[in-house]
């Protein structure tokens, strides 16, 4: 009796054991908001390498294009997460032309200024098919381009317009 009504041990000692194990689940709202704020978010995984039949299409699924269409072989592919939700900016010193393979289960309305190719691709994913290919050309700057969606985000690919020595010629801001 004299333990609980003084905090002595092992009441005390009780207390704070519990504190420890209590789960995250538990916590307040308040101290979860404070361990997923925008400062501790990461960055997605863009990267950039030589297309070509069997490169994957997104940095984080192994998705390709079955075909390997060759109007496409000299270009590059910014490989963006599959379910990436945002835009990217490209930033290139020369002309660009910039293909996108997209999906009938996307909502496509972003590209609607764009032209539709003849390019045959095949991209069998779990949640949708990319098989039509749109391009458009850039001038040099910056470029801004987004994601797709919301199904999935839609392949992006870059060829300059004149072939030059450049190995890469844009960067991802």
């Amino acid at each position: 009796m004299i333990s609980y009504k003084e905090n002595l041990f092992p009441r005390q000692f009780l207390h704070e054991f519990k504190s420890i194990l209590r789960t995250k689940e538990e916590r307040p709202v308040s101290e979860l908001n404070e361990q997923t704020t925008a400062k501790n978010a990461t960055q997605p995984k863009i990267r950039i390498l030589p297309y070509a039949k069997g490169t994957p299409l997104f940095s984080d699924r192994n998705y390709e294009d079955e075909i390997g269409s060759t109007p496409l072989e000299s270009s590059y592919v910014v490989q963006l997460p599959r379910h990436f939700d945002g835009n990217i900016t490209l930033i290139s010193n020369e002309s660009l032309i910039i293909y996108r393979l997209v999906s009938f289960e996307n909502d496509n309305q972003i590209f609607s200024d764009w032209i539709q190719t003849e390019i045959p691709v095949l991209v069998n994913g779990a949640t949708s098919k990319h098989t039509k290919v749109v391009s458009k050309a850039f001038n040099a700057g910056e470029i801004e381009l987004s994601s797709g969606g919301p199904v999935c985000s839609s392949p992006v690919l870059v060829k300059q317009v004149k072939a030059t020595d450049i190995i890469c010629p844009f960067k991802i801001k």
